[in-house]
Formats: structure tokens, sequence, C-alpha cells
């Protein structure tokens, strides 16, 4: 199983911006990353807006080796690169690739991209907490841009409409609004649902979003056929398998004839990260496996313990999602780099 692992690792060849810091001349940052395998060559990593002046790579990263002890690289996979950047650059935004030299198809949604000036204010430290896993500023918006910036390119890719005109979009699973926030002055009539009320409350009142307060389960809430255009991220990652076929139910019923849903799933990449030999074999088997209770989201609902992390594989998803819906893309190890995203939509 080791062998399996580390075949899907080095094919899905991911990488990881953990730490960004931003001085007055330069923006360094640091993670980890998997080399080609085989090759003697240093990984290059790129900025269009910014110009490279040093590189470190197999930088000790001892952590590594806890989350992906079959990985013999594991413990030297560390990376720092600082840059200097363009003046002026595009809008205050900073990209960064690790491209593949074999492999040129999609590898944009493997960057990562950063806004350095944001007018809108930022949740507290808490309440990143309870929807990125991290109450690191620095992180909360390098991934929430990052996603935008992907969902945005899926979008046009697919429809040829950007996602900020579509007439009314629904951000199932908001948080703080992590990501939605960068729709804020679009075109779109922007909606966020979410089970936490005191994200809700800062969402309405900072993002002038419209709200809806969720269940565990759904209730009909949402407004049959009203949504153009409907995002989850890191929403399905925590639902169990009969939830996750209830919510994708709710979700088509509320899709207008012709709209998009693109939800986030953990699958083999985030797998690899969390699920011991035994568990990946029935993962590999299934489609589908549960890894248990997640402590954070019990943390923000006290009441209620049915919010596991789950993984899916597309097949799965594919015999068990689609009886209203059709999947339009699929697109793996996109979000955060490690989770899949698939794109449905509703037939007209």
């Amino acid at each position: 199983m080791n062998e399996i692992k580390e075949a899907i690792l080095r094919k899905i060849r991911p990488w990881c911006v953990d730490d960004i810091i931003i001085e007055a001349d330069t923006i360094r940052i640091s993670g980890w990353l998997v080399r080609r395998e085989g090759s003697d060559q240093l990984p290059v990593i790129a900025s269009p807006s910014a110009d490279l002046i040093d590189a470190d790579f197999n930088l000790p990263r001892p952590d590594l080796e806890k989350v992906f002890p079959f990985w013999k690289d594991a413990s030297d996979s560390g990376f720092s690169c600082t840059f200097h950047p363009r003046i002026p650059s595009f809008n205050g935004e900073y990209r960064f690739s690790y491209p593949d030299p074999e492999d040129s198809s999609d590898h944009c949604l493997r960057d990562y991209a950063y806004l350095i000036e944001e007018h809108l204010p930022f949740p507290d430290a808490k309440s990143r907490l309870r929807v990125h896993g991290s109450d690191s500023l620095s992180s909360f918006k390098l991934e929430g841009y990052s996603t935008y910036l992907k969902l945005k390119e899926i979008f046009y890719a697919k429809t040829g409409i950007d996602i900020g005109d579509f007439s009314r979009v629904l951000d199932w699973g908001c948080g703080c609004g992590r990501v939605s926030r960068y729709l804020e002055g679009s075109q779109c009539e922007l909606w966020g649902a979410d089970i936490d009320p005191l994200n809700l409350e800062w969402c309405s009142q900072y993002l002038e979003m419209k709200t809806l307060r969720l269940k565990s389960k759904p209730t009909g809430i949402l407004q049959k056929s009203f949504y153009e255009l409907i995002f989850g991220i890191s929403v399905m990652t925590h639902l169990k398998e009969d939830m996750q076929k209830l919510w994708i139910g709710e979700l088509a019923n509320s899709l207008k004839p012709g709209g998009y849903i693109a939800v986030s799933v953990h699958g083999k990449s985030s797998a690899l990260r969390n699920i011991p030999n035994s568990g990946f074999r029935e993962f590999l088997v299934n489609g589908f496996y549960d890894f248990g209770p997640n402590s954070i989201l019990l943390e923000a609902v006290p009441d209620d313990q049915s919010y596991h992390d789950t993984y899916n594989c597309l097949e799965q998803v594919a015999a068990n999602w689609c009886s209203d819906l059709r999947i339009v893309g699929f697109y793996e190890s996109t979000i955060g780099n490690h989770q899949d995203m698939i794109l449905l939509q509703k037939p007209l």
C-alpha cells in the first residue's frame, strides 16, 4: 500500500505555500513540494509579477514525516523563495506557480495568489479558525484568494462567463466569507448559507451578503430554481454519505435549469495525508471513507455531532450524486492543492 500511495503522490505532484511574508521590497514564500521523481534539476517556482532573487530547496520538514510516512523524501521537502516585486504589479496581485514541464494542462489551478491590499475588513482570529483551521491572517488571505481565482478560471473556461456576472450566486457553507469576499462589488446577487450564526452575522454586516441559517439536514430553506451558480468549499468534506446525497438533492432543487454547482471533496490527494493503510485500501475499494468527527466543527456547533472528515472518489460521486445533475468537470487536487473540485450542471 505504501508503494501505491507514493505513486499517487508522485503523479499528483502537489506543493503547498504555508507562509508568506511581505516586506518593503521583498515577498518571501515558504512551504513544501514534491519533486519529479528521478529529476536532478532543482525545482522552479515562478511569478509573473515578481522576480525570483533567492531560492532554497531540500529544507528540513520533519513535520511531514508524520503526514506522509510512506514518502521517503518528506523530511527534506521544504523550500523558501524570495521575490522582488515588479512595480506596478497588476492590481497588487501576486501569483506563484510550480509548473510541471511534462504536464502543462490546468497547471494554473495549482497556483497560489495573494492580494496585497484589500479594503474589506477581516474576521477575527476565532472566526478564521472556525472556517480555515488556522487563525493566521496571511494564510486565510492566501487560501481564500487562491480559491476564488481557481473558481473564476474553472467557470470561465466552462461557460465563458465571469463568476461575478452570474445573476444569483450561493456560497454554500460560506463561513466568514473567505472566498466570497472577493465577489464584493460584482454584478451578482450574492447569498451565503451556513450552520454558524456568528459567521453569518459577520458576512451580513461586513460583506453585505444575503444570508441563510442552515441545519445539519436539509430543511427546504433554499428556494426552488433560484440560483444560477452554487459553490461549496470544504462542505461535502464533512458530511456523511447519506447526508451528502440529501444535500446534493437540495442544492439541485434550488438551482435553475442549466445552472452549475461546484463542490470540493477530499479525494485521493487528501486521503494520502490522513488515512492509514487499512483505511486507504477501504477507501479505494468503496469510493468513500469516514475518518470520524471533526473537532473544529464540533466546537462551532457543539449540539451537533454529525460533522466528520469524509473522503470521496469520483466514481462514487458519479454513482450517487447525479440523478438530477451531470458531471461536466473534474479538477484533481485543486482546492488547497489537495481537495478535488467537481463541477456539475443541471440539465435544461
